[in-house]
């Protein structure tokens, strides 16, 4: 797959990011407006950069395994060419993971 393929991959899923932020904030604003029993917002903590590099190393790692058994639910359901389509985004899951894991180590040494 081409570089500029993987980065409009990567803008895609950094503008559907954005829009599920967006709504999060937006439900998490009416939540708050209209005072829903029994749910309750925290206030926004910051991260620093190492808990934030931590993160996504552990989300990273959620993404990559659930991947990888939903390869594998569609290859022993006969579904080869949905399975190799899948391997394709877990090259690009185990991608981003690597570089998660660089970020912490990087993170880690400052």
């Amino acid at each position: 797959m081409s570089s500029d393929a993987l980065f409009e991959r990567a803008d895609r899923a950094l503008a559907e990011t954005r829009r599920l932020l967006a709504s999060a904030k937006a439900t998490r604003l009416s939540i708050a407006t209209f005072g829903m029993p029994g749910i309750v917002i925290a206030e926004d903590l910051p991260e620093d950069r190492h808990s934030i590099a931590r993160r996504h190393l552990t989300e990273g790692e959620r993404r990559v395994a659930n991947q990888r058994l939903a390869i594998a639910r569609l290859y022993r359901s006969g579904h080869h060419d949905l399975a190799a389509r899948g391997r394709v985004l877990l090259r690009l899951l185990e991608q981003s993971l690597r570089l998660a894991r660089q970020d912490l180590k990087r993170e880690s040494n400052t």
